[in-house]
């Protein structure tokens, strides 16, 4: 791709500096900053994840639990996929109704001036 640090920053909305520490490992990437850098580098978020990452949550029972980390990813974008399509669904509902509304508002807004002709 051949875009410099500084390019990249920009682009990602982070100092050049910031952006270094990221490339040499000094400071890591936080995950709100994943969408714009796959975005920046024409990939999906899941190619920024090494192939052997893996999330370990802590229990406050002191057991623990360790996922593979594109798995999670995964998971997570179907449940996020889910959920848009169930409000896409419910603005749908909500449009239909709207316009059920009105178009009885206009009846009604006619009848009115029916009678008041009368």
């Amino acid at each position: 791709m051949g875009l410099s640090q500084q390019a990249v920053a920009d682009l990602v909305g982070i100092t050049k500096t910031t952006y270094y520490k990221w490339e040499t490992n000094q400071t890591d990437i936080k995950a709100s900053f994943l969408p714009k850098l796959a975005e920046v580098f024409g990939v999906d978020i899941s190619a920024l994840f090494p192939p052997d990452l893996t999330v370990t949550v802590n229990h406050p029972n002191g057991k623990s639990l360790t996922f593979d980390a594109r798995e999670v990813y995964e998971d997570l974008i179907g449940y996020q996929r889910q959920k848009i399509q169930g409000l896409e669904e419910q603005v749908q509902t909500l449009e239909t109704e709207n316009q059920r509304l009105q178009e009885q508002a206009q009846t009604l807004e006619a009848e009115i001036q029916r009678l008041r002709a009368s």
